[in-house]
C-alpha cells in the first residue's frame, strides 16, 4: 500500500509530536506514538496475530534516528553524561536482544502491567518532591549500571519503545544524576538499545506471511519514513526548550509524563 500525500503529512505531523517531547524529555517517543500506531495499523488491516510486534517494530525503527536527532542536540550542550553511557548501554544491547526474542514468541500483557505500576510510582517520587534536590552523588560504578541497563534494554525491547521512560527514572531516583544532563544521557543511552531491538525485530519477523508488502521483517516502512522525518526534525526543537527551562518545571514535565506512561500501560 502507498501512502497518500494526505497521509503523509498526517504522519509527519505526529512525528513531529513524538520528536519534541523526545528532544524534551530524553525519551525515544516510542510511548507517545504506540497508541497511533495500534489504532492505525488494526484500521489498515494488520493481523491481530502480529500486531504488537508490528507496532513494536515500527516504533522501535524511528526511535533509533529520534534518538540520535536529539542526542546530537544535547550534545552540542554538552549535556550527554558519556560515562555513564557506555556501561548502560553495554546492558542495554543484552537486554534488548533477549527482549525482541520473548516479544516474538509470548504476550507482554503482564509485564505491561507491573511496568505500568513502577511508573506511577517514579512518576510520584519526581513529581511531588520536585521542590527537593535528591541527595548523593552520581553513580557511575559499571557494576551498577550494566545489570540497569539489561533490565532497561529487556523491557524497552520486549515493549516496543526505546527505554526512555524505564531509564529517566532511575537516572532520577537510583542514579543521581544532574537533571539538566538526564534527558541527553537516556537519548544517548537509547540509541543503542533501539538499533539492537529493532534488528531484532527485523530478523524475528522476515518472511512472516501475515505480513503486508513493503514490510522489513515487523517494520512498517510506509509508514515509518514520513513520521520519521517529523521526529527528527522536531527532536531539536524539544532539545532547544529543555534547555531553557528551570529544574524545577522540568521535574514537574518528567513526573506528569510518567503518569501518563502508567495510564497508557494500564488501560492498552
Amino acid at each position: 500500500m502507498v501512502v497518500s500525500i494526505s497521509s503523509a503529512v498526517y504522519f509527519i505531523l505526529t512525528g513531529a509530536v513524538a520528536g519534541f517531547f523526545a528532544g524534551l524529555l530524553g525519551i525515544g517517543g516510542g510511548v507517545i506514538l504506540a497508541p497511533f500506531f495500534f489504532f492505525y495499523f488494526e484500521r489498515i488491516g494488520i493481523s491481530s496475530q502480529i500486531l504488537s510486534q508490528v507496532v513494536f517494530g515500527t516504533n522501535l525503527f524511528i526511535i533509533v534516528f529520534t534518538s540520535i536527532s536529539s542526542a546530537i542536540g544535547h550534545q552540542l550542550n554538552r549535556n550527554i553524561l558519556w560515562k555513564a553511557v557506555f556501561p548502560l548501554a553495554i546492558g542495554s544491547v543484552i537486554g534488548a536482544l533477549g527482549g525482541s526474542k520473548v516479544a516474538d514468541i509470548t504476550s507482554s500483557f503482564i509485564l505491561k502491567k507491573i511496568f505500568a505500576v513502577i511508573m506511577f510510582y517514579a512518576a510520584s517520587q519526581i513529581f511531588f518532591n520536585f521542590r527537593k534536590e535528591r541527595k548523593g552523588s552520581p553513580v557511575y560504578d559499571y557494576k551498577i549500571l550494566i545489570p540497569a541497563g539489561i533490565v532497561e534494554g529487556f523491557v524497552a525491547s520486549l515493549l516496543g519503545v526505546g527505554g526512555g521512560s524505564i531509564m529517566v527514572p532511575m537516572m532520577i531516583i537510583l542514579f543521581h544524576f544532574p537533571l539538566k544532563k538526564v534527558a541527553g544521557t537516556s537519548s544517548a543511552t537509547i540509541i543503542f538499545t533501539s538499533i539492537t531491538a529493532v534488528i531484532g525485530y527485523i530478523i524475528h519477523g522476515a518472511g512472516n506471511p501475515l505480513l503486508p508488502a513493503r514490510n522489513i521483517g515487523y517494520v512498517n516502512v510506509n509508514v515509518a519514513l514520513p513520521i520519521m522525518i517529523g521526529t527528527v526534525i522536531f527532536a531539536h526543537l524539544g532539545v532547544y526548550i529543555n534547555k531553557s527551562l528551570n529544574v524545577k518545571s522540568l521535574k514537574k514535565i518528567f513526573g506528569v509524563f510518567l503518569f501518563i506512561v502508567g495510564i497508557e500501560l494500564l488501560i492498552s
